[in-house]
């Protein structure tokens, strides 16, 4: 029988017996009754997980704001933490971020795992699933680089070499317009849900805000020096 919570099927209860014709319409029903308790117990479970894993993911995501404003006097060091944080909240093996230059897409800041698959190399804006997502300023999700159909073959063969495989990208966002992108990748095949994409835009939005305090805050100081 189903397991049912409302129309939603959530598995299926079997029992199974080494005689023939053992069953009858009454041990369906008992049956039934077991399936849609256990169902029930299931979702319950499954509910309190989410709400769990949300309240664990708003509490790092406010502590995240709060430490970086402490860290607005430390550029090099801001993003390659960013990063870090960005990839433990989505659970993932490696994150990094890409600054918009004119038309292309410079390293800003990575975790060290991500190094080989994530190079120094700059990108240029429309090129790459980095340079697409900037482009079109919009997130792009890859359930498996090794195989995606948009990615060119020396990516595929990047992705084979460094063992990385899921891929989620989302734009970095000023007043609207994207500055930048950030990654985060898995060493298995990930179908990023919508929650996990709203979620690192989320995070994006708030990395956008802290770079674009650490731009305004070199500003003034080397006004004050040149004042000085």
């Amino acid at each position: 029988v189903p397991l049912l919570v409302g129309d939603k099927v959530l598995g299926v209860l079997v029992v199974q017996s080494l005689q023939e014709n053992v069953y009858n319409e009454g041990h369906q029903h008992i049956l039934t009754a077991i399936a849609s308790q256990a169902a029930i117990a299931i979702e319950k479970a499954r509910l309190l997980q989410e709400a769990i894993q949300k309240r664990n993911q708003l509490a790092t995501l406010y502590e995240v704001g709060k430490r970086a404003t402490t860290m607005i006097t430390d550029a090099g060091a801001l993003l390659p933490w960013l990063a870090e944080e960005a990839a433990g909240l989505l659970q993932a093996d490696g994150a990094g971020f890409r600054v918009r230059e004119g038309d292309q897409l410079v390293m800003g800041g990575r975790t060290e795992s991500v190094c080989d698959i994530m190079p120094d190399t700059p990108v240029v804006v429309g090129e790459s699933l980095s340079g697409r997502i900037v482009q079109e300023n919009r997130p792009l999700v890859s359930a498996d680089l090794r195989t995606d159909a948009r990615v060119s073959d020396q990516r595929h063969a990047e992705a084979v070499r460094t063992g990385f495989c899921g891929f989620l990208g989302v734009p970095l966002r000023h007043r609207g317009e994207a500055v930048g992108v950030l990654n985060v990748y898995t060493k298995s095949p990930r179908q990023f849900s919508t929650g996990d994409i709203e979620l690192l835009s989320t995070f994006a939005d708030q990395a956008a805000i802290v770079l674009d305090n650490t731009r305004l805050w070199q500003e003034a100081v080397q006004k004050s020096q040149q004042l000085a």
